[in-house]
């Protein structure tokens, strides 16, 4: 049960800008109706938007929570949307992931594409197209990591792949990690926190930034000071780094100990030997 809750952030005669809380649909599904989409939602809770027109001119997931901005125009829309398809749109995420994060600052570039075992999931594949996520460390917390998510490119489900792929799922997501059902949250340890982009009109930069939502800080304080919380870490598809900088000690001497499991071969692994000779091809 979501309450939808949504707030407007900024309005104007060409934009809207609003928080919304997960379980909010952005777009609507291909073949299908939303009825909990953000444009039908908003005139339910702010009565003067009726009639208007509302155009999400981006994307986030559904069990995200955070900014999204809508034009109230076709042309501002266009205008808009055109700055995010030439990357000139700076969006910042937050995100409690799983496991303590080592390095404290790096970039994962690997492409995504649907997963080809699993249709209705996206994976980090060979073939994909090109995608890039940089993220810091914010906040070591009990085994899990408060971190900075910086996509500049905007796959779907980008993040959250990303994350999933160095062994770092995102605390609540379903269907990217294990024992998302233990942690007391709405939809998933994501905030879209900040976003700076140019005004269609007016061409004045504009920032947004919002607050942590009480389940995200709720979280943060029991895995802080609370009781551990015990949640095994996903082991990643392919080896660590996901950059041209390799971490001190990797990969493993030869001569290392041996498990005697046997590598098997999947589409989305990139092995060792394959990422040291393309290293400079990312």
């Amino acid at each position: 049960m979501y309450t939808h809750r949504i707030a407007i952030i900024y309005e104007d005669d060409a934009i809207l800008v609003v928080n919304k809380g997960p379980g909010i649909e952005v777009d609507t599904p291909r073949g299908g109706t939303e009825p909990n989409n953000i444009v039908t939602i908003l005139p339910d809770h702010f009565p003067f938007l009726k009639g208007k027109t509302l155009i999400p001119v981006h994307r986030i997931d559904k069990f995200t929570s955070g900014i999204v901005v809508l034009a109230k125009t076709k042309e501002d829309a266009a205008a808009l949307e055109e700055q995010f398809r030439k990357r000139k749109v700076e969006k910042a995420y937050h995100a409690i992931v799983t496991g303590t994060v080592r390095i404290p600052r790096n970039s994962i570039i690997r492409p995504i594409e649907r997963d080809p075992r699993e249709p209705k999931k996206f994976a980090v594949v060979s073939s994909g197209r090109p995608a890039v996520t940089h993220y810091q460390v914010e906040r070591k917390l009990r085994g899990h990591t408060l971190v900075k998510l910086y996509p500049k490119t905007g796959r779907t489900h980008q993040l959250r792949v990303h994350m999933s792929y160095i062994g770092h799922p995102i605390a609540g997501d379903r269907v990217y990690s294990r024992n998302a059902r233990d942690y007391p949250l709405e939809g998933f340890a994501l905030l879209a926190k900040r976003i700076k982009f140019e005004h269609p009109r007016t061409k004045k930069e504009m920032t947004f930034e919002v607050e942590y939502p009480a389940d995200f800080k709720q979280l943060i304080a029991m895995l802080s000071d609370g009781p551990r919380h015990e949640t095994k870490r996903v082991e990643p598809s392919a080896p660590f780094p996901h950059s041209n900088r390799k971490p001190k000690g990797f990969p493993p001497k030869k001569g290392g100990k041996k498990t005697g499991r046997k590598r098997i071969a999947r589409p989305d692994r990139v092995h060792r030997n394959d990422s040291r000779r393309n290293k400079h091809s990312h």
